[in-house]
């Protein structure tokens, strides 16, 4: 186990070095609101902190607590499975049909995955979430949301 966690702090810090590379040339600040260079490049910074804190722990951890199998095939490791499944099903209808479409087909589905069966409380969720995030960012923010690709 201790092997995997070096190789997963290893790609984490790539990928946080990446960040920060990818958004050196953006503005850190635009006015008096954050930059479109500030949130990739602080999240690069977060990446790699915690593949340090992921290897600190690994180097402090007895070797016992370490040798531990990990099962992947798991009742809950399948639910995880699944949800990625849904979130890439998600970008992809995202992509086609736009952020109203997509959202309204994700919400339920993510609930029906956590078991809630109650098609009333499912319908109400996703239409009052969707509405709430495009009344902020649409209507309050100024924010366009991803339109179908029929409408680009």
């Amino acid at each position: 186990m201790k092997k995997w966690s070096y190789i997963i702090a290893c790609v984490t810090t790539i990928i946080g070095g990446t960040f920060i590379y990818l958004s050196k040339d953006f503005p850190q600040k635009a006015g008096n609101a954050p930059g479109p260079g500030l949130w990739p490049g602080l999240l690069g910074a977060v990446l790699i902190g915690l593949s340090l804190i992921l290897v600190i722990s690994t180097l402090t951890t007895k070797k016992t607590s370490m040798m531990e199998n990990m099962v992947l095939l798991t009742v809950p490791i399948k639910r995880v499975y699944k949800l990625m499944g849904i979130t890439i099903a998600f970008t992809v209808i995202l992509y086609f049909f736009g952020f109203v479409i997509a959202t309204l087909l994700f919400i339920p589905a993510v609930m029906y995955l956590l078991e809630v069966r109650s098609l009333k409380y499912m319908v109400t969720t996703s239409l009052l979430v969707t509405t709430f995030i495009y009344v902020v960012f649409v209507l309050i923010l100024n924010i366009p949301l991803p339109k179908p690709i029929f409408f680009r």
